[in-house]
C-alpha cells in the first residue's frame, strides 16, 4: 500500500494483519501500479462509506433528540 524506495529503486509493498502482525508483501513492478490504483480506489469507497455512517449516525442522534423532547413534552401535558 505504499511505495518504499532502497537504493535507487522503488517498491510497492501491501501491508496486511496476520495474526495481530504486520506482514508486508513485496508487489511485482509489472502490477505495481494497478494495485496502487485499486488500493486507492479502496481508501475512497471507505472515506465515502464513513462519511455516510457518520452522516445517518448525526441524524439518528438529532431524531432522537427531538423524540426525547416531544416525549418529555407530552409527559408534561398529561401531568396536568
Amino acid at each position: 500500500m505504499a511505495w518504499e524506495t532502497r537504493g535507487n529503486r522503488s517498491y510497492y509493498y501491501s501491508a496486511r494483519r496476520i495474526d495481530g502482525r504486520v506482514v508486508k508483501e513485496y508487489v511485482p513492478a509489472v502490477v505495481a501500479t494497478l494495485a496502487e490504483a485499486r488500493d486507492e480506489e479502496r481508501r475512497e469507497e471507505r472515506t465515502v462509506e464513513r462519511q455516510w455512517w457518520q452522516k445517518e449516525t448525526t441524524e439518528e442522534r438529532e431524531a432522537n433528540a427531538r423524540l426525547s423532547s416531544f416525549c418529555l413534552q407530552a409527559l408534561q401535558l398529561a401531568s396536568f
